[in-house]
């Protein structure tokens, strides 16, 4: 196993602070596909429950913590209704993921 780098530093603590800020308890699973050339990390969201007040509690926190990695990662999100979606990793460098 290799050592972590900054990178995958960088990736595991995002995706652990959007769970912390959202609530595991509001999340089904989180995933993060970042790529290092890029630094953009694509973030799926698949809710507990799909109700708007769930919907804005992730909109709110995301936005919360986009900005405690603004000039680290570039970041979207999408919320999605299922599981089987996965951010597209081909050229992903790091990934982080919750279930």
């Amino acid at each position: 196993m290799s050592p972590v780098d900054e990178f995958d530093a960088t990736v595991q603590a995002f995706g652990e602070t959007a769970v912390a800020y959202i609530g595991k308890e509001n999340i089904r699973s989180l995933s993060v596909v970042a790529s290092r050339d890029t630094r953009d990390a694509s973030v799926i969201i698949v809710p507990e429950d799909h109700t708007p007040e769930t919907y804005d509690r992730i909109i709110e926190k995301m936005i919360e913590v986009r900005g405690f990695y603004f000039g680290d990662l570039f970041i979207d999100y999408q919320i999605a209704d299922s599981d089987d979606v996965r951010a597209a990793g081909s050229s992903a460098n790091a990934i982080y993921a919750t279930a």
